[in-house]
């Protein structure tokens, strides 16, 4: 009996290390730092976009994504690029004229435990902060990515008003400028 004891002691020992163990390297999926300057009190359903890119990446993928964001709609999308502290500091005009972003750019110092291995990566944040999507950036994912922003744009959209509206026509259609 003694032994059965100290083996059930070991198996719960064991058993909460592994919980101790799974937390601490667990992604961290709420309280993104979403800018304070920025958020809202809005009873509106919308979803934070941000978007972690460099110079360095593929070009033509970043420019994709950037089109496709900054069609999006904004009654229901806030779109925040992530870049590297120098590249921002460096010539904010230059990447802006390159990518063609015209959503606010913020430096990732702020986001290092965040930074995905990957860029281009997109996360989607809730308002309250907790990471409800992370896509990374492929050459030739603007049928993929539409669809999911289209997806997600419904599923906000259905608890608020209903209304008509094709995301994926609207994002055709303006050619890359944020309505």
């Amino acid at each position: 009996m003694r032994n059965y004891i100290i083996v059930l002691l070991g198996v719960c020992v064991v058993f909460l290390g592994s919980l101790v163990y799974k937390q601490q390297n667990m992604m961290v999926c709420h309280h993104f730092p979403v800018p304070e300057n920025l958020k809202e009190d809005s009873t509106e359903d919308f979803l934070y976009i941000f978007l972690f890119f460099s110079k360095g990446n593929c070009i033509s993928c970043v420019v994709e994504i950037i089109e496709i964001l900054n069609a999006l709609p904004s009654q229901k999308f806030r779109i925040f690029g992530i870049v590297p502290e120098e590249e921002l500091i460096k010539d904010e005009a230059s990447l802006r004229r390159t990518t063609g972003a015209v959503f606010p750019l913020f430096a990732s110092n702020k986001y290092k435990q965040y930074l995905p291995s990957y860029t281009p990566t997109i996360f989607g944040v809730s308002p309250s902060g907790k990471i409800i999507l992370v896509l990374p950036g492929i050459n030739d994912q603007s049928i993929y990515l539409k669809g999911i922003l289209s997806s997600l744009y419904w599923k906000l959209h259905s608890s608020s008003k209903r209304e008509n509206i094709d995301i994926v026509s609207s994002i055709n259609k303006s050619g890359g400028n944020r309505p």
